[in-house]
């Protein structure tokens, strides 16, 4: 066998000790699209509010969306750093009935406990498989998860406040506009 035949053999054996297995690797996939799905539901959110004139809100959701992308892309870079294919899923469209500027909020808060359950459900998952790259890497995903339902609660709570009164939500709109 030559040298580049022996290296190649060399590389495909350690990276198929780096694989996940079939199921984990579609979870992860899956995950993926989850995001690219939430960044969907921002951007749907962001136009809503865009068409109500609250421009700061808007910018808030178009933020978010953009948060979102970046989750997919880090788990698309882990799937390929790890020899994986990504197995790619169709996207589903947003679905919330926008009763309000109010509950986009409520909807962002229920959303992001959603993906904590599923982000847990994974690590679940590639602790079952003893998958320690895997479960290591979604540590991150669990402290953002942290950070996001907080923030959702206090946003939610700010335009609870402000609900009913056009003073305040114009203020609110502002202020969430010069924090994105």
């Amino acid at each position: 066998m030559n040298l580049s035949k022996r290296i190649l053999s060399k590389f495909e054996s350690i990276m198929n000790e780096t694989l996940m297995s079939d199921k984990l690797a579609l979870a992860f996939s899956t995950q993926m699209i989850k995001e690219f799905e939430s960044a969907y539901l921002y951007f749907k959110m962001a136009e809503y509010a865009d068409f109500q004139d609250f421009e700061g809100i808007s910018r808030y959701f178009l933020e978010r969306a953009e948060e979102e992308m970046i989750h997919a892309n880090k788990i698309a870079k882990f799937l390929s750093d790890r020899g994986n294919r990504i197995i790619f899923q169709d996207i589903k469209a947003p679905s919330f009935s926008a009763d309000g500027i109010l509950s986009l909020f409520k909807e962002t808060l229920d959303h992001e406990i959603l993906v904590t359950k599923l982000i847990n459900e994974l690590k679940d998952l590639a602790r079952s498989e003893n998958d320690h790259a895997a479960d290591h890497f979604l540590n991150w995903f669990v402290e953002e998860q942290i950070e996001e339902e907080k923030s959702s609660a206090i946003v939610l709570k700010k335009a609870e406040l402000a609900e009913g009164d056009p003073a305040a939500m114009i203020e609110f709109d502002k202020e969430l506009g010069e924090e994105n």
